[in-house]
């Protein structure tokens, strides 16, 4: 055969075939394998995190992409060692180019996450170096028109495009749909039922019902439930009282209602507590019932009884609670040298602490760890109040922890309360005096 048939019948060889020098290839082969190698290590560890433990069919699928893109990885770092060498395999181009988009789709998708924020993560300072790696491997590879030998490239691109498009969508679904719009499905509910006069002691039970429903989707937990019975007492007057503006103002500042035959009301506490152990998870569908009595003493000077409830919640698909947060923390018993949970001065509080986490992992490698505390706080009057702080300063650092503290709406921690129930305490005399008549009849 004579030289030029020969030459023809020669297949044509690869545009970007490797050098033939292994101290030129070399440089080229170990940056490849080892950044698709650290892209495969950080995709599965992240994404076997999610696909075992998210909370939510959306997370747990935008886990499964994870590891299917670190698996990609994983198979272009041993397919980067015969592409810069001899490139035995026909597709090992194609591979190492398939590793490389999924670095950096991933990482990409990652920094988005952690854009908003900025907070440097051990995590961090893997993803976004990976980030700037990839740009430079696509780029070499490009030059290298790696995806020769791919017999469909449009249906090889529409393949990865496809995937990266799934994955961005369940993970804005997850981290930014989710938290922000979809709706908190909650109802609490307070009840009284019929009052019961004790025959022996001078006290009235009243019996109060609360209801807790999650007509929801998804599971939440109860961070602190707390209902309160109020005692309402104010001074009648039979003639119908006028106001001067400034009793008007005074009274609108502290109460939305005013009567005209009745002084400005004032509220005692006659019974409180907790109906939901904290830390513990609502299902949906599920309803809890609590059923409790409220002793009153009949020469109570009150003109009615109210009953109030409020639940604060965090839905499991907008983050996670530690497991030392459902053990409560009193400060009157408070370990010697044990850091204060509270900067409160002398006020006597009873608190939960734990971590708070995203709901996925894909957005907890963004972030810092955070801290939530949720205390009852007793002031010198008496009353009770409920707070939340949110920190990224842990009890056990040697920095102190915050008086305030971060938004809760950023964490979509969310309080729902009941309308107030209401009682006439006449209602409750009445019943005594039913009572009394009903034994002397049967006397």
């Amino acid at each position: 055969m004579s030289e030029p048939l020969r030459k023809a019948a020669e297949p044509p060889r690869e545009a970007a075939e490797p050098s033939a020098r292994p101290w030129d290839r070399w440089p080229m082969t170990v940056a490849t394998a080892a950044g698709l190698a650290v892209a495969a290590v950080l995709l599965l560890w992240i994404g076997r995190a999610d696909v075992l433990g998210a909370p939510t069919f959306a997370g747990r699928l935008t886990g499964l992409l994870f590891v299917l893109f670190g698996v990609l990885a994983a198979a272009g770092t041993v397919a980067s060692f015969d592409y810069w060498d001899r490139r035995r395999f026909r597709y090992s181009g194609p591979i190492v180019l398939a590793g490389v988009l999924s670095a950096f789709i991933t990482t990409s998708l990652l920094c988005l996450l952690w854009l908003p924020r900025t907070e440097f993560t051990p995590h961090s300072f893997v993803f976004i170096p990976l980030w700037f790696w990839s740009l430079w491997a696509l780029w070499l590879l490009g030059r290298h028109r790696a995806w020769e030998g791919i017999r469909h490239p449009k249906g090889f691109t529409a393949g990865l495009t496809v995937t990266a498009l799934a994955t961005a969508v369940n993970l804005g679904y997850t981290t930014v749909y989710q938290p922000h719009f979809a709706p908190v499905a909650l109802a609490v509910d307070t009840a009284f039922g019929t009052p019961v006069a004790d025959p022996v002691k001078p006290v009235i039970h009243l019996p109060l019902t609360i209801t807790v429903r999650n007509p929801g989707t998804v599971p939440a937990y109860a961070l602190e439930t707390r209902y309160r019975v109020l005692g309402r007492t104010s001074d009648f007057h039979s003639d119908l009282r006028s106001e001067s503006p400034e009793e008007w103002q005074s009274d609108l500042s502290t109460t939305t209602e005013r009567e005209g035959y009745a002084d400005r009301a004032e509220f005692y506490s006659v019974n409180s507590g907790s109906f939901i152990p904290a830390g513990e998870t609502l299902q949906p569908k599920e309803k809890r019932v609590k059923e409790t009595v409220v002793q009153i003493s009949r020469d109570a000077d009150f003109n009615e009884i109210v009953a109030l409830a409020e639940v604060s919640l965090l839905r499991h698909d907008r983050g996670r609670l530690g497991s030392g947060f459902s053990t409560a923390q009193a400060s009157w018993a408070q370990a010697e040298g044990e850091k204060d949970l509270v900067a409160c001065g002398q006020c006597q509080y009873f608190a939960h602490y734990g971590t708070l986490s995203p709901a996925t992992y894909v957005a907890a490698v963004t972030r810092h760890q955070r801290y939530l505390t949720t205390w009852i706080e007793l002031d010198d009057t008496d009353q009770e109040s409920l707070r939340f702080r949110i920190s990224q300063v842990s009890r056990s650092s040697q920095k102190d922890l915050p008086v305030g503290g971060e938004d809760l709406a950023k964490h979509n921690i969310v309080t729902a309360s009941t309308r107030e129930s209401a009682i006439p305490f006449a209602a409750l005399l009445a019943a005594e005096s039913g009572s009394e008549s009903g034994s002397g009849a049967t006397g």
